[in-house]
């Protein structure tokens, strides 16, 4: 699939507080160029045409009430198409599991970018922080 699918999703687990995590994602979103935190996720993960909503973008199942979420977009420099991304993070054990989430508003193809999405948030978040380097990850949809 790869580049001709419209959405990455990935699983990490690393040490924290989901509180800590969290608003360490939600600085990162806030402080990186092409990204743009949103208050909710009501207007995310919807396609034209399209009646979606977050609990559709992650295969209908149910986010973890417990869970915290952040959501954003990330906007291509070029085109300026726009992609949904949302962060579930998740106590579990001695620290939590982040889902990372990306959707393409548009199209059937995005060259990798929703990877990209994910993945630069995921890569401050453990350059901001040691300890929230993930010590396992796992791709869910690709």
């Amino acid at each position: 699939m790869g580049w001709l699918t419209h959405v990455y999703e990935v699983e990490a687990t690393m040490k924290g507080s989901r509180e800590e995590v969290a608003d360490a994602i939600r600085e990162i979103i806030k402080s990186t160029k092409h990204y743009a935190l949103m208050d909710n996720a009501d207007s995310l993960f919807k396609r034209p045409g399209d009646k979606h909503d977050i609990k559709h973008a992650y295969l209908n199942s149910v986010v973890d009430p417990n869970a915290l979420l952040v959501v954003g977009t990330c906007t291509s420099p070029l085109m300026k198409f726009v992609d949904d991304i949302a962060f579930t993070v998740i106590s579990s054990g001695d620290g939590v599991t982040v889902k990372g989430l990306s959707v393409s508003r548009i199209g059937e193809g995005d060259m990798f970018k929703n990877k990209k999405n994910i993945e630069t948030v995921l890569k401050l978040l453990s350059q901001k922080n040691e300890m929230y380097k993930a010590s396992s990850k796992k791709v869910i949809r690709s």
